[in-house]
Order: C-alpha cells, then sequence, then structure tokens
C-alpha cells in the first residue's frame, strides 16, 4: 500500500515549492482528502539531501560495550530538523531509509553535520597552485578564478548561529587591539625606534618590508597578535636581543576574514537543506574547512619562497576584492601551543590600506628618550621617553613617502604609548613531541659494566 502526504504535512517550504502535489488522494497522516505526494519521492529526497550536509557517525567502542551517550544526532532528529514537519511522517521516512540501508548493520544511525570537499574543487585549487608555482604569478587568470570560486561571497557562510566568516571590529569591540614585536640587537636601535614609535613600531614604510606569510616583499602591511607573548613568539627572536612590544588600538571599523573560524564554517541558515545552492554551499565549506589547515601549515626557512606562494596570492585577492571589502584576515598562530583561551593566540594581518597608524608620517623624531638612570650604586637600566615640543615636533612629513608620490590609507590604528615594553631574550622554550628511534641491531656497549 501506498503512502501518501499532503501539502500541510510536508510543511518545509522548498519542498512544498518544488514538489508536485498532482495525486488527490486521502493522506495517511492527516487523514485529508486533497492533492499529494507519495512518500517513496520524499524518502529519495531526504536521502539526497541527507548524504550531501550529513556523514554517518561510526560510534566508538564505549558506546557499543558500555552503553555511553551516541556521537552525533539521530536519524529520526536530522530529518525532523531538515523538513520541520510532523514525528509521524519523519518516522515514516526514516523506517523507509532504514529498510534500504539495511547493509549498514545499524538500526540506530547517528550523523554529524558535514561533508567533505568535491575532488572537482581539490583538483581546481592543486591546478592554481601548479599555475602560480610555474606560470604567473602576478597576471594570473586561473588563480582569480579559483579564489573567486573560494572566498566569493564567503560572508553568506555561517560559523554558528550569531557569526559568520567576516568579523567586524571596532575601537568599542571586544578585540579593539593588537599587539606588535620587533627585534633589535643592541640598545641603539631600541632608542631609535622610541624616538618615533608611531613609526619604527608600526609596519614598515612601502617597499622596505621583508616578505611574509601574507605579504611579498615591500608590500606595507600590519602583523600583531591579540597578546604579547604570541607577538614575541612570531618574530622568532634569537637569544641575547632586545624585543620592542607595543599596543596598537584600532581606530576605526574594520572588516576581517575569519580564517580562524573555517574548520567551523557552515552554510546559510536561509537556505533549505534541499537547495542545490545549499548542497554546492556544503561542500565549499567542507573546503574552506580543509583549506584552513593548509594555508597555516608551517614553511621552513629555506622553503620560503615557495611556501609563501599560496598565502600570499590569496591575501592579495582578498586585499583587492571589491565586494568583499576586506581590510584583513584573522587567523591563529601556528608558533604557539592551543591554550584554553580561545582569543589568545592569534594573528591578524591588516592589508595595506589598513595599515596606517596615527601620527606615522611625520618625519622628525616625535620623543626624547632616556634608556639609563644612575644612583649611588651605579647606572642601572630604566628607559623613558616623552613628547618632544610640539615647536619641534611639527608637522613634517617623510620625505621618502613625498618623494616617492606613497600615499597611506587613512589610519585604522593608533599606538598605545603606555603600553610599550622591551624584552631582553634570556632563553627559548619549545613545546614538542618525542619519539623514542627503535634499534634492532646489537648492542655497541654490551661490554660496559651494567653498575656503571
Amino acid at each position: 500500500m501506498t503512502d501518501y502526504a499532503c501539502r500541510e504535512c510536508v510543511s518545509e517550504r522548498y519542498l512544498q515549492e518544488t514538489l508536485d502535489f498532482e495525486v488527490e488522494a486521502s493522506c495517511s497522516f492527516c487523514g485529508s482528502e486533497t492533492d499529494v505526494i507519495g512518500v517513496g519521492e520524499l524518502v529519495e529526497a531526504c536521502e539526497t539531501a541527507l548524504h550531501a550536509s550529513f556523514q554517518y557517525v561510526h560510534q566508538p567502542m564505549s558506546v557499543v560495550l558500555y552503553h555511553r551517550p551516541h556521537v552525533g544526532e539521530h536519524l529520526y532528529d536530522v530529518l525532523h530538523r531538515m523538513l520541520g514537519c510532523s514525528n509521524e511522517l519523519t518516522t515514516s521516512i526514516g523506517e523507509k531509509l532504514l529498510d534500504a540501508w539495511s547493509d549498514w548493520n545499524d538500526d540506530d544511525p547517528h550523523f554529524n553535520e558535514g561533508v567533505t570537499a568535491t575532488t572537482e574543487m581539490s583538483r581546481a585549487w592543486s591546478e592554481m597552485e601548479r599555475s602560480l608555482r610555474d606560470e604567473a604569478r602576478i597576471v594570473n587568470p586561473t588563480v582569480a578564478r579559483v579564489l573567486e570560486e573560494v572566498f566569493g561571497e564567503i560572508e553568506q557562510l555561517n560559523i554558528d548561529e550569531s557569526a559568520s566568516a567576516i568579523l567586524t571590529i571596532a575601537p568599542d569591540h571586544p578585540l579593539n587591539q593588537f599587539h606588535r614585536a620587533r627585534v633589535f640587537s643592541n640598545h641603539d636601535g631600541v632608542a631609535d625606534a622610541l624616538a618615533h614609535p608611531e613609526r619604527f613600531l608600526g609596519p614598515p614604510p612601502p617597499g622596505v618590508g621583508a616578505a611574509g606569510r601574507m605579504n611579498a616583499k615591500g608590500v606595507s602591511v600590519f602583523y600583531g597578535a591579540t597578546d604579547v607573548q604570541t607577538a614575541i613568539a612570531e618574530v622568532r627572536p634569537p637569544v641575547g636581543s632586545l624585543v620592542v612590544t607595543a599596543t596598537f588600538k584600532v581606530y576605526r571599523p574594520l572588516r576581517l576574514l575569519n580564517l580562524a573560524g573555517l574548520s567551523k564554517i557552515r552554510p546559510s541558515r536561509d537556505l533549505s537543506f534541499f537547495q542545490e545552492e545549499r548542497i554546492e554551499q556544503a561542500h565549499r565549506c567542507a573546503f574552506l574547512s580543509e583549506l584552513q589547515q593548509q594555508l597555516l601549515l608551517p614553511v621552513m626557512p629555506e622553503m620560503v619562497d615557495q611556501g609563501y606562494l599560496i598565502t600570499q596570492a590569496v591575501a592579495d585577492f582578498l586585499s583587492t576584492h571589491p565586494k568583499l571589502n576586506l581590510d584583513g584576515i584573522y587567523f591563529p598562530s601556528i608558533q604557539v601551543s592551543k591554550r584554553d583561551d580561545a582569543s589568545s593566540g592569534h594573528n591578524v594581518i591588516l592589508f595595506n590600506k589598513a595599515s596606517g597608524v596615527l601620527n606615522s608620517e611625520k618625519g622628525d623624531p616625535t620623543c626624547h628618550v632616556n634608556l639609563w638612570d644612575s644612583s649611588e650604586d651605579g647606572t642601572f637600566y630604566a628607559p623613558e621617553f616623552w613628547p618632544q615640543d610640539d615647536d619641534a615636533e611639527g608637522e613634517a612629513i617623510d620625505s621618502s613617502a613625498r618623494e616617492s608620490g606613497a600615499r597611506r590609507s587613512p589610519p585604522a590604528l593608533e599606538l598605545n604609548r603606555s603600553e610599550i615594553y622591551i624584552h631582553e631574550v634570556k632563553g627559548v622554550r619549545f613545546d614538542t613531541n618525542d619519539s623514542d628511534v627503535a634499534y634492532h641491531g646489537p648492542l655497541a656497549c654490551s661490554n660496559v659494566d651494567p653498575a656503571f
């Protein structure tokens, strides 16, 4: 006997609009004599949507042997979330799906939302990497096409119920300051930097900076961290060096790609599980989750030129995308171990258009500096600095910027002069995973006295 469902019982909006309720019969669930559809057609639609957005969970042995709570959502709960309809119809569809899945040998299946990336998108990304490495680095249509497929309209995707892939911060946002570190080999360099802290503790001027994970050589950007220790770790200072850390406050609203959340990204909540657009977004989210790990992989010093190609291309694309209008990227640090505080151990790169620091373009020194003081016991380290007189400070613009015609965007950051610290690097500590090396040959020291 064929079961039927009417439009009212199939309350999912997208199915109501797209399925053909052409048969006039009695609904098997509410008894109404009206236009209906066979439940078998609903089962097919649910099976397709289920496999497009969810993955079957193989339960751990602790669940099987010790009856611990199951991992994931039960099939009926998933169907109810997808359909939003009566439990009776959900149960009927679930029973028919279980009959079709008898080869699973699981009459109590559970699922997690999420799928694997499509081979097509992974293949396109690999082709882009090859093209960028072997063909063209500057004007490359393959790179532009693939990155548009991956990142275009990314703000439609969500990390959770309240956050999107775009993080907007401002002076009144909880995340409203970043710490930046610079390494110096001697105290003279520190004194020179403190004489014009906005200029020398902020990002380098255009054409000067070294290549980094997210910028090509000479492209001025701001690298910062959410805490001081992460900022120090990111510059990898040698023992014996001096590190100056400075705090920069967010001066205006900034839009950041939340790379830290791509592993949790989900399709738009406004789309039905049955829509092709949502299925495409689900596979795209899976790819972005995998991509986050690739973009943050450590790069060995001898491989910097090749290893930073992709991340630099991504940053260039995002910084110039007219619709996304991004100011930077927020991402986890690979130099520090994960901590309980989700906000710590993260970095930010602010693109050139958002890396300006208030008062950084004044050409002459703006402060007097004194690093040492003396007492009856001798000289001791007591760094301090204070503003010069207004007349001496002046408003001169950096002559090199004027000669090159360089223009900076409106300031996005303001140095907090009361939060500058000098750190003398006394030692370095490593967080490692250690493995024993098994030796299977004869012992070379077998004649050594065991009591030794």
